[in-house]
C-alpha cells in the first residue's frame, strides 16, 4: 500500500529492446527465459492489469493471482487459479485492480503503457532492457527520466533490470538526497 493514500502500488512492468520495441506480432521478437522467469516471479501471487491483446499472448502463463483485462469482450478463458476480471478502460481497471489489495502490475501493451504513464497513477517501473535493436509494431512510451529515482540497477548476461521509483511519490527528497519509504 502506499502511505498517502492507502491504496495498492502500481507498478509498470515491462520489457524492451534498446530500441524501446516491446513487441511485434503475436509476442515479443526476442527469447530470453531468464527475464520471463524474473517477470514471472515478481507478479506471482499479485494482480496483473493488461489490455486484451496482451492477455490473449500471456495469460496461459500468468502466476499473479488476479488478471483484469482491459476489453469490451469479457469472455476470455482463463488459467486454473486466476481470477479474471474485466475493465472497459484503465480508471476502472485500476478501481477493480485496487479493490483486490495486492500490488498491480501494469502489465500492457502499449497504449496502456502509455495511458497509465500519462494519467499519472504509476508509482514504480520495473523495466528489463534487452541488448540490442529489434524490429517491432509496438513501443514501450517515452517517460520523463527527471520524474523517476533509479531505485537499482542489475546487470544480467541479456538484459538490464532497472528499478524506477516516482521521485514526487518518495519521502526525504530534500537537498537531493532520495529515501525509500519504509514499509
Amino acid at each position: 500500500m502506499t502511505a498517502s493514500s492507502m491504496r495498492p502500488e502500481h507498478i509498470v512492468i515491462a520489457v524492451m529492446a534498446s530500441n524501446r520495441v516491446i513487441g511485434m506480432g503475436d509476442g515479443m521478437p526476442w527469447n530470453v527465459p531468464d527475464e520471463y522467469r524474473q517477470f514471472l516471479a515478481f507478479i506471482d501471487g499479485q494482480t496483473v492489469l493488461m489490455g486484451r491483446r496482451s492477455w490473449e499472448i500471456f495469460g496461459p502463463d500468468l502466476t499473479c493471482r488476479h488478471t483484469v483485462i482491459l476489453t469490451r469482450r469479457p469472455h476470455l478463458a482463463s488459467p486454473a487459479g486466476v481470477s479474471i476480471h474485466y475493465a472497459h478502460d484503465l480508471v476502472s481497471g485500476l478501481a477493480l485492480a485496487d479493490e483486490l489489495g495486492r500490488t498491480v502490475f501494469i502489465a500492457g501493451g502499449a497504449s496502456v503503457y502509455t495511458e497509465a504513464l500519462e494519467a499519472d497513477v504509476v508509482d514504480r517501473m520495473y523495466l528489463s532492457e534487452i541488448r540490442g535493436s529489434f524490429a517491432g509494431d509496438a513501443w514501450f512510451p517515452v517517460f520523463a527520466r527527471d520524474r523517476w529515482h533509479v531505485v537499482q540497477t542489475r546487470e544480467h548476461p541479456d538484459f538490464v533490470f532497472t528499478h524506477y521509483r516516482r521521485i514526487d511519490r518518495q519521502l526525504g527528497c530534500e537537498s537531493g538526497v532520495v529515501s525509500e519509504r519504509g514499509g
